[in-house]
């Protein structure tokens, strides 16, 4: 709850930032490689024994994003903030009959602190974080279960100005969903189940400032 309430007051103040300077639009598109990682938790008691398990669904896949969003230049670098959709493809796996699929998705609202290096070459470093909501959903044989929650996601990057308005963006970042939980009771025993779902990003896209 600390991380979340510390991400939310950074971004507050980069919006404070943004708005009471000059500040130029722009839109960006991205394509992502998603190595996606879930773990499963599983404890309680079972036919009068204590149970204890632990699985782990981890897939790389593709995914993509688009935001919009405004910069705000300040005297040693600039300031941005977006609104951010984020989709990524479904993480499965299949023993014989018995299939697991994941799906993740979300909305973020990032803040952004782009260096200025002060040299020729036109490489922009920076350092972003973002909360939002997420959607998190998986999928077997015994029926969906899924959780609509707080997401965050924080990471590093660099662009590329291709031009004046155009610049390759690249990067990395680290992305976490609120996670599943569910009890289930019955006369043989009960047991608690704990779902998470973390997603390490590497990204490339286009930022087109108007």
């Amino acid at each position: 709850m600390n991380k979340v309430v510390l991400l939310a007051g950074v971004a507050c103040l980069f919006a404070t930032n943004v708005f009471a300077a000059d500040f130029n639009p722009y839109v960006s598109a991205k394509l992502k490689y998603v190595y996606s990682q879930n773990k499963e938790k599983i404890k309680g008691v079972y036919l009068d024994e204590a149970f204890k398990e632990t699985g782990h669904l981890n897939k790389g896949v593709f995914g993509g994003s688009f935001a919009t969003g405004v910069i705000s230049p300040l005297e040693y670098g600039a300031v941005r903030m977006e609104l951010e959709y984020a989709q990524n493809a479904d993480a499965k796996k299949g023993h014989g009959d018995e299939k697991t699929t994941i799906e993740t998705r979300a909305g973020f609202v990032n803040a952004y602190y782009d260096f200025d290096l002060n040299q020729s070459v036109p490489l922009t470093p920076y350092i972003g974080m973002g909360l939002g909501w997420g959607h998190f959903e998986v999928k077997d044989d015994e029926g969906p279960l899924k959780k609509n929650g707080l997401a965050f996601n924080v990471g590093a990057g660099v662009s590329y100005a291709m031009s004046k308005n155009l610049a390759l963006d690249t990067g990395y970042r680290f992305v976490r969903y609120a996670p599943i939980k569910k009890t289930y009771k019955d006369d043989e025993g009960m047991l608690k189940v704990r779902t998470q779902s973390r997603a390490h990003e590497i990204y490339a896209g286009l930022r087109y400032s108007f």
